[in-house]
Parts: C-alpha cells; sequence; structure tokens
C-alpha cells in the first residue's frame, strides 16, 4: 500500500506541475495568404541631406512562399518623382526591403524592423538634375536601426497596410549633387504608407 500510495502521489505531483508551467507565446509572423501580393501607396519621400526626393506613386511586390514568416523581402518601385521641380528617377538595382515582426504595439499594430538586402551590388538608386549637374544617390545595402516601421491589420484581417519610415540610413552620391547633398552620409530617410490585401501579422 505505502509503494502504491507514493506512486500517486508523484503522478499527481507530476501533473500539478505541468499545469504551473505557463505556456510558451509563440511569436507574432507574418502570414502570406497568396504567392504574389502588390501594396500601392502614394506620397513617398526619401530625404538624403537637404535633398527631397517625392514619389507621386509606390507599390511594393511580395513574391514569395504562402504560409507564416518571421521576415518577409518585397520589392519597391516608383512613379513620377520629382526634387523640387526637377524630373527624378528612381530604380532599385537588385535591392529588396526586408521586414521583421518585432512586437505588437496594441491590437493588430506591429513594429517591425527594417533593413535593405539584395546582392553585392544592390541598392536604390535616385538620378535627377540637381544645380545643373547629373546628379546620383544610391542607398546600398544595409541594415536599420531601430523598431521605426509599422504594420497595421485591416478590420477584416483580409490584408494590412506597410507604414515604412527608415532613419539614419547611409547614402552615397556621385559627388555631382551641388551643395544639397554632401559625397556621402548617414542621415538618409524613407518614408511612405502603402496598402494591400492578402498578407496580414498574426
Amino acid at each position: 500500500m505505502t509503494f502504491f500510495r507514493r506512486v500517486a502521489l508523484t503522478v499527481v505531483a507530476a501533473i500539478g506541475g505541468v499545469s504551473l508551467v505557463p505556456a510558451v507565446a509563440l511569436a507574432h509572423e507574418f502570414n502570406a495568404k497568396l504567392s504574389s501580393i502588390t501594396a500601392e501607396g502614394t506620397n513617398h519621400v526619401f530625404t538624403a541631406g537637404e535633398a527631397i526626393i517625392k514619389c507621386a506613386k509606390a507599390k511594393f511586390q511580395y513574391s514569395g512562399g504562402i504560409g507564416k514568416f518571421a521576415k518577409i523581402s518585397i520589392v519597391p518601385s516608383y512613379e513620377t518623382c520629382k526634387v523640387g521641380t526637377q524630373n527624378a528617377t528612381v530604380t532599385v538595382e537588385k535591392a529588396k526591403f526586408e521586414f521583421t515582426v518585432s512586437k505588437e504595439i496594441k491590437s493588430n499594430e506591429f513594429s517591425l524592423t527594417s533593413a535593405i538586402v539584395g546582392e553585392a551590388g544592390a541598392k536604390l538608386k535616385v538620378a535627377a538634375m540637381i544645380e545643373e549637374e547629373s546628379c546620383e544617390v544610391s542607398f546600398p545595402t544595409q541594415a536599420i536601426a531601430g523598431e521605426a516601421s509599422k504594420f497595421v491589420n485591416n478590420v477584416e484581417k483580409t490584408g494590412g497596410e506597410v507604414k515604412t519610415k527608415l532613419e539614419k540610413v547611409e547614402y552615397k552620391t556621385n559627388n555631382k549633387c551641388g551643395t544639397l547633398i554632401s559625397k556621402e552620409g548617414k542621415n538618409g530617410k524613407y518614408e511612405g504608407s502603402a496598402a494591400e490585401t492578402g498578407l496580414i501579422i498574426e
């Protein structure tokens, strides 16, 4: 009887111990419901030195797998860009934005860590005439400090909005940008939002 009583107490203690262990919280992840998703937005702005490059239209293209992912990569593209009154062209050369879910700020709103990624030589390049010179500003691959970018699920959780905000971004120029931009710097900025259907965070 003593043996069976000890076994029974051990089993009860083990069950009780398990019930007291808190469940490990699962990290939030991007849930892609489609393999190709386009997010569209307006008024995206690059800043390099004193130059402000505004693009009236922007698209973020996701072409990855279906399912949940800790991080995703998207290819941006831009149209109708200007530096002041001068036309500008923003080209994406083998580069992508990479976003990683960081934490939930409030219900259905999440902070993101950001990076510009790609193979050797990948960059975002802005070309424009500044002070009668053919200025080129390049934003090379780099990790972006902080969690300033955001993702917000829409009400129906059928998609969401990427609110990109990059700060302390490194850039380099071809040294033909007049007095507005130094040859290189680490004080660049980028900001713009784009809404889509097919990707949420959960």
